[in-house]
């Protein structure tokens, strides 16, 4: 039996992380984005009044950093050979998901500029509706250890040109991927 490849999607926000996602997709992927399941349980188990950032912070604290890895885990079932992690925050996420299967790590990266801009247009959280705020959930993204999965991806795709050179760009890192997974 083939072992399991997760591939981990990080990036900040707004760099274009579900472009890469949805190409590990359309080969047979399936897609956790990890916010989502985060949010579920924020659903669940979310005082009244509390902001979802301070839920976040609240279930890392008593559950450790790697816990929206954990909830995103339950979504996988055992047929599942080919899954992709979106939204990647941490060292600890990605420890974990290297104990699940063969994981390799793909950084999205666009300037600040381009992703603020790309934000402001999508506004799909009321979080991303000024500067300001942009700002600041970088500021806890990199707080909470983008910079360092960032860092140590194993591929790196640039977004700062139009959107058909990103599209390359990313099935070049889609095809070695998936060729061996390995940088």
């Amino acid at each position: 039996m083939l072992e399991r490849k997760i591939v981990c999607i990080t990036g900040m926000p707004g760099a274009g992380k579900s472009f890469v996602s949805e190409a590990f997709s359309r080969r047979g992927g399936k897609i956790i984005v990890m916010s989502q399941q985060l949010r579920r349980k924020y659903v669940e188990e979310g005082y009244a009044g509390e902001s979802f950032e301070n839920f976040a912070a609240r279930m890392r604290e008593k559950y450790g950093r790697d816990i929206v890895a954990k909830l995103s885990l339950e979504g996988i079932e055992t047929k599942d050979s080919l899954v992709i992690m979106e939204g990647v925050r941490n060292r600890e996420e990605v420890d974990l998901f290297s104990r699940k299967g063969k994981t390799v790590v793909v950084a999205v990266h666009a300037p600040p500029r381009l992703r603020r801009e790309r934000l402001l247009a999508r506004m799909r959280d009321v979080e991303e509706t000024t500067i300001e705020a942009i700002v600041k959930r970088d500021m806890e993204n990199l707080k909470l250890g983008i910079g360092e999965v960032i860092a140590m991806a194993d591929y790196m795709i640039v977004n700062d040109d139009g959107l058909d050179q990103f599209k390359s760009r990313i099935e070049e890192v889609v095809r070695r991927v998936l060729e061996d997974g390995s940088s």
